[in-house]
């Protein structure tokens, strides 16, 4: 189980939603809840890398997080618009992915019984 904060069913509803888009190559977990160090009302901060993905693509998939009606907030950023090269540090290094195409080995998480655990 991943100590994030999140319920696992959140977890699974955010991954799922972000996934349907072919052009989200990797999501990733980043910011206090990464971390570890986030309160229960810390926002759920998510980098998505994709070299295709566009602000449409932003714009389309945060109005369908938001219909997830999530206590937390939900702040979702992507990679290549990132200018702040300070962000981009902390993401590689505190990131935790939750999602990865192209990797050797899918890091997917599948819901079993109760837990969230990678395939």
């Amino acid at each position: 189980m991943m100590n994030d904060g999140l319920k696992d069913f959140y977890r699974k509803k955010i991954i799922e939603i972000l996934s349907i888009n072919p052009r989200v190559e990797r999501i990733v977990l980043y910011g206090s809840r990464a971390m570890g160090t986030y309160e229960t009302t810390s926002d759920v901060d998510l980098a998505l890398y994709g070299a295709e993905l566009t602000l449409d693509d932003l714009a389309e998939l945060s109005e369908k997080i938001d219909d997830l009606s999530m206590p937390q907030r939900i702040e979702i950023v992507l990679m290549n618009r990132i200018e702040n090269q300070k962000l981009i540090s902390q993401i590689r290094k505190h990131g935790i992915e939750w999602l990865n195409r192209s990797s050797q080995e899918d890091k997917t998480f599948v819901m079993i019984g109760n837990n969230l655990e990678k395939r």
